[in-house]
């Protein structure tokens, strides 16, 4: 058996407290009994997942508080056993296990899903930014299919979130008055910085297209259907798409060829 099994093994028998018979086979070093041992091991181990959800969820545990934040990670740390070594991905059901324990709080969940797509985006690796003086005129914009950067992430948020996660820090309390309406944001990475755009609908729904390999013309189309607009519009648009840097590279399709950059 490899020791990864075995850790496994002995982590589960632990945090379930159930006498198993592997338990009874590991011998206790030193002093100290099996049960004296178990139970050092077990609060090292819970005590180091406070610690992830302390720095994974700092904007939730701002709304809530201290000591009501302490409570409901220890309740979800006896649901939610975590027998790999590897924290990274500790915590990905907390924004469900939030919405069944305080319904009373529905901004919960987008927040604590906020903390999750900031936490990947921060993993991901940086890409080369496109140079969009490359392209030569308008029809091969029109025909271009763009490729994100691995970090670009759209977020949609139910409630507007945004404000609070940005004033986790703060030691004055959160200001939960203007959170009852959407929000769509942008979350990209860029020279080893993440940023956070706020989104019209349209830019949402513009970018959102793009990302699903619509051309620029076809997704003009699309977005013409249901937003009115305007060459200053479609400027602003294309502007806050060069500017960010989010685009890697360009696919120009037309009736002949398809050009790679």
């Amino acid at each position: 058996m490899k020791l990864s099994e075995l850790q496994n093994l002995y982590l589960n028998s632990i945090l379930s407290n159930i006498d198993s018979p592997f338990q009874n086979q590991i011998m206790a070093c030193g002093n100290l009994s099996l049960e004296e041992v178990t139970s050092v091991y077990k609060q090292a181990y819970i005590y180091r997942l406070k610690e992830v959800m302390y720095d994974n969820f700092e904007s939730v545990l701002y709304v809530l508080g201290e000591q009501s934040f302490d409570l409901i990670i220890e309740n979800y740390i006896k649901q939610n056993h975590h027998l790999s070594y590897d924290l990274s991905n500790y915590g990905k059901n907390f924004p469900d296990f939030l919405t069944k324990s305080f319904p009373e709080l529905p901004f919960l969940t987008n927040l604590a899903e906020f903390e999750i797509h900031f936490s990947e985006c921060f993993h991901k690796k940086e890409n080369q930014i496109f140079e969009f003086s490359i392209i030569r005129n308008q029809e091969e914009l029109e025909n271009s299919v763009f490729e994100f950067s691995d970090s670009t992430k759209l977020i949609q948020n139910q409630f507007a979130v945004y404000s609070i996660w940005k004033n986790r820090k703060s030691s004055s309390p959160p200001d939960l008055s203007n959170l009852n309406h959407s929000e769509q944001l942008l979350l990209y990475k860029r020279n080893s910085n993440l940023y956070v755009l706020s989104l019209e609908p349209v830019e949402f729904f513009f970018i959102d297209l793009l990302q699903k390999g619509k051309s620029i013309v076809a997704a003009l189309e699309k977005i013409s259907s249901r937003f009115e607009l305007s060459p200053e519009i479609v400027s602003d648009l294309f502007g806050k798409i060069s500017s960010s840097g989010i685009v890697k590279n360009i696919i120009i399709k037309n009736d002949y060829a398809t050009l790679n950059f």
